[in-house]
This record gives C-alpha cells, sequence and structure tokens, in this order.
C-alpha cells in the first residue's frame, strides 16, 4: 500500500519573494549584458517596458515591505508562558548525590571481577618513589588521601575477594573435626548398643515414676566436664544425640570455622568476618557445596544462624561468634552448646511447646558427611581402567550337541570370492562360544545364533 507522506513545510512568504527575486535578477542580468535566450529576452519584455534596473529597485521595494510585515506579526504575537521565570532552575541534591564528584556511567572500562582483585592496592604517589614533584589539582594531599581511603572502604564492604583460597589451617581443622565427629558417633553407638545401656533403659521405662528425678539428677553444669566422651561410668555426653542435634553440632563448627579461616587468610583488617550479602560465595569457596537452611527448617540464612546463636551470630551483617576459645582448642565446647540447647528444648516439649520440637531433616546431616563434588578421600589413588571382562559362555539348551572344537576339525581351503557359501550347522539361540562357518571362510569367536551363524572372530 502506498503511504501518505505529509506535505513539507511552506516557507515564509518573504523568503519565496527572494527566491523569486533572485530568479528574476538573474533573466534581468542576462538581458542586460547580453548572451540571453529568446524565452528570457521575452520575460524581460514582460516587465511592462520598464528598464531592468527600475523592475530591480520594485521588486527590492516590495521585498522590504514583506519582510517588515512579518516583523511586525512575530512582534505583536503573545509570547508562550514556560513557567520557567526569569531566574535560572535551582536544583536540589540530597546528600548522597553531593557527595559525587563524577557522573555516573551506564557501563564500567574494567570487569567487576578484575577490578575487585587490585582496588584494594590503590595509593597514591609519593616522592619516595622516586617522582620530582606532585601537584593535587582538585584536593589538598591530605582530603585526597581521606578520599582514596573511604571510596575504599566503601568498596570493600560491597565486593568479594574473587582470588581467595582456602589455607592450610582451615584444611587441618576441618580434617581434624571429621576425624572426632566420625569418633563421636561410634562411641555412642557402642554405648547404646552395650548391654549395660540397654539394661538401664529397661529399668528406666520400668520406673517411670522416677524419670524426672533421675533427669533432674542428670542435669548439671555441663561446661565444667572435662571429657565428653566419659561423663561418669564410661557415659558419653552426647549419647542422647539425634539427627537434629548431631547436624546442628556439626553446623556450629564449620560457621565458627568459617569466620575464623576468613579472618586468617584474607588477613584484613576492614575485612572483619564474612559479610551477609557474601555468605554464599565464601560457604561454597570453603566447603565445596552450598547450604540450604530449609533442611533445617529455617527459612535463610539469618533464621539459620540465629538456630546456633550460642556459636556464632550476625552483627552489623557480619559473622561473629561470642565463644572465648583459641584457635587450636578442641571442638568438645560445640558438643556442649548442642547438649545444652537439646536439654533445654526437651524442656519445652514436656511442657507441651510443641514448637519446640526439631524440624532437621536426614538430609542435612548426610550434606555435611559427604565428601566434596570430585572430591577424592587423601592418598587414593586414580583408579586405572580395568579391562573389559570377557563374556560369559552361556550353557548349551538341553538336547542341542556340543560345537566340535577347531582344533579337531580338517582344514579347509579359503573360498574363493563369489563361491557358493556353504550352510553352516544349526544351533540353538544362545548357545555357548564356538566355531562355525562364516562368509567367506571358517570363523571362531562369539555365541552361535539360531541358524548356525558364526561369531565374529579371527580368521
Amino acid at each position: 500500500p502506498r503511504i501518505a507522506r505529509p506535505a513539507p513545510p511552506q516557507p515564509p512568504a518573504y523568503i519565496a519573494a527572494a527566491m523569486q527575486l533572485v530568479s528574476r535578477v538573474a533573466v534581468l542580468g542576462a538581458a542586460l549584458f547580453g548572451g540571453a535566450s529568446a524565452t528570457q529576452r521575452g520575460l524581460a519584455a514582460s516587465a511592462g517596458g520598464m528598464s531592468p534596473v527600475s523592475r530591480v529597485v520594485e521588486l527590492l521595494q516590495g521585498l522590504s515591505k514583506q519582510i517588515e510585515e512579518e516583523e511586525k506579526k512575530e512582534e505583536a504575537a503573545p509570547e508562550e508562558d514556560d513557567d520557567m521565570g526569569d531566574e535560572p532552575p535551582q536544583v536540589d541534591l540530597d546528600d548522597e548525590e553531593k557527595k559525587r564528584w563524577f557522573s555516573p556511567k551506564p557501563s564500567v572500562d574494567v570487569a567487576e571481577g578484575a577490578f575487585a582483585t587490585c582496588f584494594s592496592a590503590f595509593s597514591l604517589p609519593e616522592k619516595s618513589e622516586g617522582f620530582d614533584s606532585i601537584v593535587f589539582e582538585w584536593q589538598k594531599e591530605g582530603a585526597a588521601k581521606s578520599y582514596l581511603r573511604e571510596k575504599v572502604l566503601e568498596k570493600k564492604k560491597t565486593s568479594r575477594v574473587e582470588n581467595l583460597k582456602p589455607g592450610q589451617w582451615f584444611q587441618d581443622k576441618l580434617a581434624s573435626f571429621k576425624k572426632v565427629f566420625a569418633e563421636w558417633q561410634k562411641k555412642q553407638e557402642t554405648f547404646v548398643n552395650s548391654p549395660e545401656q540397654k539394661a538401664k533403659v529397661a529399668a528406666k521405662a520400668a520406673k517411670k515414676d522416677d524419670e524426672e528425678e533421675e533427669d533432674t539428677a542428670m542435669v548439671g553444669d555441663i561446661f565444667s566436664v572435662e571429657d565428653v566422651c566419659d561423663v561418669g561410668e564410661g557415659e558419653p555426653l552426647f549419647k542422647d544425640f539425634k539427627v537434629a542435634d548431631w547436624a546442628t553440632l556439626y553446623l556450629r563448627f564449620e560457621l565458627w570455622l568459617l569466620q575464623a579461616a576468613f579472618k586468617k587468610d584474607v588477613n584484613d583488617p576492614d575485612r572483619p568476618s564474612v559479610p551477609l550479602a557474601h555468605f554464599a560465595f565464601y560457604y561454597q569457596r570453603y566447603y565445596k557445596r552450598a547450604l540450604n537452611p530449609k533442611l533445617f527448617g529455617a527459612e535463610d540464612i539469618v533464621e539459620l544462624v540465629k538456630m546456633v546463636r550460642d556459636s556464632v551470630a550476625w552483627e552489623e551483617e557480619l559473622l561473629t561468634t561470642p565463644l572465648l576459645i583459641g584457635e587450636d582448642e578442641d571442638p568438645s565446647h560445640f558438643v556442649k552448646h548442642t547438649e545444652e540447647a537439646r536439654r533445654e528444648r526437651q524442656r519445652r516439649i514436656d511442657a507441651g511447646d510443641e514448637t519446640a520440637r526439631p524440624k532437621v531433616q536426614q538430609a542435612a546431616l548426610t550434606a555435611f558427611l559427604a565428601p566434596p563434588r570430585g572430591a577424592m578421600k587423601p592418598g587414593s589413588a586414580v583408579p586405572a581402567r580395568s579391562a573389559p571382562k570377557p563374556a560369559l559362555a552361556k550353557p548349551l539348551t538341553p538336547g542341542v550337541p556340543k560345537p566340535t572344537p577347531l582344533s579337531a576339525r580338517p582344514a579347509l581351503a579359503a573360498v574363493k570370492p563369489g563361491a557358493a557359501t556353504v550352510t553352516p550347522p544349526s544351533a540353538a539361540k544362545g548357545g555357548s562360544k564356538g566355531s562355525g562357518w562364516g562368509q567367506s571362510g571358517w570363523g571362531s569367536g562369539g555365541s552361535w545364533k539360531g541358524g548356525g551363524k558364526g561369531g565374529k572372530g579371527k580368521w
């Protein structure tokens, strides 16, 4: 379809008159100075017998009148009110905008990952580096240093340490805890299944009236226990641990170790601990897996940390610990905190508070104990690719004769290409490995199938 296009705007009348004047002057000039064509001479003659100069003067006077009329119309036209006033507009800036020295750009010059690895080393030049003179154009040296320091600190709060690698101290502490954690679980299993303990449980069930008195006698100063594996008569402090208790025990240690190892590996006072915004990144970097709060019955990581607030906590969105323990102390403190939380939870359940029941899933504990994806056990070698096992011969179907071995058969001349083939002996499908006639000779190899066709093999 043809599209209707708007007509071009028409020029003002005096512009059109000026264009007409230029055309007339060209015609009259040609008539004056010769070289005019017959058409141009006819146009000059149509000027009414006036001389060319007089005609030009008349046209200029008419043009001048048209220009004056247009100017009078423009002056008489009312001016549009733009509501701007006589004074320039005043711009109101908030405190954040006043701090900006540069306009924000929609794109960046350096990739975020590359910038995050080097910005912490930014500094201003100094004469000790070999400069003859250093001139600060915008601000003085002190103000410039403060500005750079402020920007670096601001960037550290919002960026991750992309090149962070877990140190050897972290690796050793984690390996040691995994070993002792397995020993604790084995100790509990051995104690619970011992005949003495089974007899105590049976006696306790028979005397339900004395249960409250016995439980009260069991409660004591948990943190005064020296050996969590033997609080008396070989009884471990963790004898009543269930899946929820073992999972939260492991969680306490992992979160505590994460914030302690982060301080050692980063070694930056401006980054004192793991920030909440980048917790998932650093947890994945250290433990090679993700932490799912929903497996513990929590909605997010903030709610999850509240479950073990006796060992770790969020302070100003940084992961911290209230524990005053040394880095090299044994992890039995976490067993004591877990047992204290278990007893408090049990008291609430006994009082009728059903909300105190744990919602920890078995998958939470399984995720802790499973090796990281792609990891190998220490000291294990890469398994060599084993050779394929030979196919086992299937037993012969009853009533089918066993094939004659190749060595017991007479030598046969090679069959020429194109010669008639020999019909192989019949054999039941699924027969044992043997020999048979091939298309162009004698072959031995795979199982015989119906029709007696020989399997693949050497000729």
